[in-house]
C-alpha cells in the first residue's frame, strides 16, 4: 500500500506555510501584498509543529487523562490544543503585522533616531 506524496512528513511544512499565507492574506479587513513565507507564518508554524510535538509527548508519558477524567480527557485535551493553536497563529499575525507597520513608515531624517555623539575634548600633553 503506497502513501501519496501530499500525506508526506516533508511535504507537511510547504502545506502549512501556504495555509497559514492564506489565512494572513485573506483574513484582514484590508489590502495586501501576497507572500508565500512571512516570518510570522515560519513563527506559527514552527510553534505549532513544536507545541503539539510537547503536548503530544507530555499526554504519552506523563498525564493520565483517561484515569482522571474519563472520558472528557479527551475533549479537555482538544480544548487545550486549540489554545495553543490559536495563540501561535495570532502571535504569528502579530510579528507580521509589527513588521509591515515598520516597513510602511518613513523616515524624513534618517538619522532621527539615533543621539548625537558629541565628541569629548583630549587632555593636553603635559
Amino acid at each position: 500500500m503506497s502513501r501519496s506524496p501530499a500525506g508526506s512528513v516533508s511535504a507537511r511544512p510547504p502545506r502549512g506555510l501556504t495555509g497559514l499565507a492564506l489565512v494572513y492574506y485573506l483574513a484582514p479587513a484590508l489590502s495586501r501584498g501576497w507572500y508565500w513565507v512571512t516570518p510570522g507564518s515560519t513563527f506559527a508554524l514552527v510553534t505549532w509543529l513544536v507545541m503539539s510535538l510537547v503536548l503530544r509527548l507530555y499526554v504519552s508519558y506523563f498525564a493520565n487523562y483517561n484515569a482522571t477524567y474519563g472520558s472528557i480527557g479527551g475533549v479537555i485535551l482538544l480544548m487545550l490544543w486549540l489554545y495553543w493553536s490559536g495563540v501561535a497563529l495570532l502571535v504569528g499575525a502579530e510579528i507580521d503585522s509589527v513588521i509591515e507597520r515598520a516597513g510602511a513608515e518613513p523616515s524624513a531624517d534618517p538619522d532621527a533616531g539615533l543621539a548625537r555623539l558629541t565628541p569629548l575634548p583630549r587632555d593636553a600633553r603635559r
